[in-house]
């Protein structure tokens, strides 16, 4: 049962209030200026956009989706303290912005994650650089950075980036940095990328570790930006320091890949609102699929009150099978 959420909008400021299942989902929000995303229309833009959280297939993980079953996609948005589910307009849901739900019904079939304090989270998106070099050589113009902030929430504030040669590849601060290996960083948005340029001039220390060693990276290397994750920080890249030679640069992006997660947590004594919907139906909306696939899906509607809401889950893409079957308890 995988689960993500969504952000909210109170006026022109965005707050996002949870973050779970689909591991980095990205939070779908909602622009006064620009209308909707995850199928708000435009008209209700200017309403506060409520998040709650979708479940797809509760109880099952990961959410295999057959595109060849002729039956149904069970769904829930599951309730909450904050959220009764008995107060959604359930005449205004829409999965993908266009398919409505064969049936509804209320009943306690999950536990919705309870949201932790949200935090920026500064990472490293790809770092390389030379493969050999010489102690006191330049290695500065050879060295790329892009890092980012994976949260919703802004880390506010300056924090430095340390460049360091280390004999291993856990990069910490008692390795030995690079001359001219520092620079800094005066905070990022939520969301924000951004490519780290390091002083050319930056060179190998003449009491560096020699032979097969590791040029490393730490942002935020003081820890003056409390996080979400302080384990993404660091990056290592292989390569040989001699006392003499002539440095060659190789460079090979790593970039880090952003997977669905999920959980298989049962009911919670709160009502949620369970769903079907057309496995034909959605198989048109999304067109061409492989086996092994991840697809995130997005429900939209709107509260008894006017206020809209947006969700949204994943699915992986399995070949074969004869289809969702129906299950009484997901009736009405």
């Amino acid at each position: 049962m995988g689960r993500a959420s969504v952000s909210v909008l109170a006026a022109a400021t965005l707050v996002a209030l949870f973050l779970a299942g689909c591991g980095g989902d990205q939070a779908a929000l909602v622009e006064p200026s620009t209308g909707t995303e995850s199928g708000v229309s435009g008209d209700l833009a200017s309403a506060a956009a409520l998040s709650v959280v979708f479940d797809i297939k509760p109880g099952s993980c990961p959410n295999a989706f057959n595109p060849v079953s002729k039956g149904v996609l069970p769904v829930a948005i599951l309730g909450t303290p904050d959220l009764d589910v008995t107060e959604i307009d359930v005449s205004t849901l829409l999965l993908e912005g266009a398919i409505a739900p064969l049936r509804s019904h209320i009943a306690d079939v999950a536990t919705a994650p309870v949201p932790e304090p949200q935090l920026p989270n500064i990472e490293v998106v790809t770092f390389y650089g030379p493969r050999t070099a010489v102690l006191g050589g330049v290695v500065g113009r050879s060295i790329r950075l892009t890092i980012r902030n994976s949260e919703s929430v802004a880390a506010y504030g300056s924090f430095s980036v340390g460049y360091y040669i280390s004999a291993d590849p856990v990069i910490t601060t008692s390795d030995r940095l690079l001359i001219g290996g520092r620079e800094h960083v005066s905070g990022l948005l939520g969301g924000q990328q951004k490519v780290v340029t390091l002083f050319y001039g930056a060179s190998v220390p003449t009491d560096a570790p020699t032979g097969d060693v590791f040029l490393g990276v730490i942002v935020d290397e003081f820890n003056l930006i409390a996080e979400s994750d302080e384990t993404d920080n660091a990056r290592a890249w292989p390569i040989t320091i001699s006392p003499s030679g002539e440095t060659v640069v190789a460079p090979d992006l790593m970039v880090e890949d952003e997977n669905c997660a999920c959980t298989t947590d049962g009911p919670d004594g709160i009502d949620d609102l369970t769903l079907k919907f057309r496995t034909q139906e959605l198989v048109e909306s999304l067109g061409a699929m492989a086996p092994g696939e991840t697809r995130e899906l997005t429900i939209s509607g709107v509260m008894l009150d006017g206020t809209p809401f947006t969700g949204v889950d994943c699915i992986v893409v399995v070949g074969g099978g004869s289809g969702d079957k129906d299950d009484p308890s997901w009736s009405n």
